[in-house]
């Protein structure tokens, strides 16, 4: 399992907790998928750290 900081990604940031439980694994694993949020994030770009905003 890993974890990341889910307000470092614009689309996830203000998405509620019942929101980010609603995570799909795709692509044979290489990403993640939120239909209701329309967002994907690549797991290697995760595990990079390569995330769109800075900490708060």
């Amino acid at each position: 399992m890993v974890g990341f900081p889910a307000d470092r990604f614009r689309l996830l940031a203000n998405a509620s907790d019942e929101q980010l439980a609603k995570v799909a694994l795709e692509v044979d694993g290489y990403a993640l998928r939120w239909e209701e949020l329309d967002e994907d994030i690549t797991v290697p770009g995760i595990l990079a750290g390569r995330f769109q905003l800075p900490r708060k």
